[in-house]
């Protein structure tokens, strides 16, 4: 079927765009594993859906896999016992929205012979939505969101944001430590008066 433009008068869209975040301790541990080889290398994580059009991605992890200077292919029951040690460790595997790999020394992109047949792989194993991200040893990141139920939709280009937890305990350690420790000066108010001559009426 073809479709002919008949209009293209819109208003401008208000709706802000998809960020996706994720957490420094999981960035660190992606670029180490992308540091310590010399080869590209993949695995998948965890994502929360983190208020209005923004994703959180959680936790990272490494499974066993074969890997080259150009490709990354996760084995199989490796998966599946992954899967397996998140539901015994009280994970949710339900939130298994990332995956993740290199590209070694090359740059950011979807290759379409593995990386785009992977993502719609995630697609057809019965996923609603996926998180999709590819980096290199340069500290480049492309990210996307892919959402195959019940329309297929691809966000690309997404922006990356890398976002610290808050230590809670820390805080509050260093407020008593200040309340303790710390006296603010008082300083008197000086008030400045100044006298105005009086001028002959006329």
């Amino acid at each position: 079927m073809t479709l002919q433009i008949v209009s293209g008068i819109s208003k401008p869209a208000t709706t802000p765009p998809l960020s996706v975040y994720i957490r420094l301790k999981a960035k660190t541990l992606m670029d180490t594993y992308v540091d310590s080889i010399d080869k590209e290398i993949s695995g998948l994580g965890t994502v929360t859906i983190f208020g209005p059009n923004a994703l959180l991605i959680d936790e990272i992890y490494l499974l066993r896999q074969k890997v080259s200077s150009g490709e990354t292919i996760m084995d199989p029951q490796g998966m599946a016992a992954f899967a397996r040690e998140l539901r015994s460790a009280g994970g949710d595997v339900n939130k298994i929205r990332l995956w993740w790999h290199s590209h070694h020394a090359s740059s950011v992109f979807w290759s379409s012979q593995t990386d785009l047949k992977t993502i719609e792989s995630f697609g057809a194993q019965g996923a609603t939505w996926m998180v999709s991200l590819v980096t290199n040893k340069s500290g480049e990141y492309l990210t996307r969101v892919d959402i195959y139920d019940p329309l297929r939709v691809v966000l690309d280009g997404l922006s990356l944001v890398t976002v610290a937890d808050t230590d809670e305990a820390l805080m509050e350690r260093v407020k008593a430590e200040i309340a303790t420790k710390v006296e603010v000066m008082s300083i008197p108010v000086v008030k400045i008066y100044s006298k105005r001559k009086r001028g002959r009426k006329k």
